[in-house]
């Protein structure tokens, strides 16, 4: 036996707006209070999922980029290193010591040319014994700037991951949506008025009324 009281009640519900409308409603928007935001909202979400999707896309590009640019400053800095395996800081600093005192005892005592002779010539056998180490001398200082950049790019490809992996799983959030409204579409011809009507799984037409009714 049907109950009056329940049938009224459900029927009052769907007459005060409190569930979605049907196909048939959408043309009398303004006669319920509610609004069939069907195609609005799903334009709102297809336009949604195009920026987010453009994001993704530009932010791939740099993190190719800088994937690209990280590697090969990689390389080069394993090759500094090779280079600087057998380099001998300590002998370079000290000649380099050595070849500033020299030139600072010419430059500031009056020797006599003799002795001025001999110092000079100290200086010039210091620079002799420098020149070997001049490439690992600029491998030293190209690896300090590389070192440098190869921070500064592990650190932009962090970022860029995280942001990555932030619109990643914004987007599967609103495939969800998209897909849970084509299938509320199909299913009872319901257009969506709300964000959270579109995560309920629960809505009731007016063809769900009179089946509960038949059932009992």
């Amino acid at each position: 036996m049907t109950n009056p009281y329940k049938t009224n009640y459900v029927f009052c519900v769907i007459l005060m707006g409190e569930t979605s409308p049907t196909v048939n409603d959408a043309g009398n928007e303004g006669n319920n209070g509610v609004q069939s935001l069907g195609p609005k909202k799903a334009d709102m979400l297809g336009e949604k999922i195009s920026k987010l999707s453009e994001e993704k896309h530009a932010i791939l590009q740099q993190l190719r980029s800088a994937n690209k640019a990280l590697k090969y400053k990689t390389i080069e800095l394993e090759a500094l290193n090779n280079l600087l395996a057998n380099y001998n800081e300590k002998e370079v600093q000290h000649l380099q010591r050595r070849r500033k005192q020299l030139e600072f005892k010419i430059a500031t005592n009056p020797y006599g040319p003799k002795r001025e002779k001999e110092l000079v010539k100290k200086v010039v056998e210091i620079e002799k014994k420098l020149e070997k180490y001049r490439p690992q001398m600029k491998a030293k200082k190209r690896k300090k700037l590389l070192e440098a950049d190869v921070e500064e790019l592990q650190k932009k490809v962090s970022e860029l991951e995280k942001k990555l992996k932030g619109i990643r799983d914004e987007l599967r959030q609103l495939f969800k949506k998209k897909r849970l409204r084509e299938e509320l579409s199909k299913k009872g011809g319901i257009t969506v008025s709300s964000e959270e009507e579109a995560e309920e799984a629960s809505l009731v037409t007016l063809e769900d009324v009179v089946e509960f009714e038949k059932e009992e």
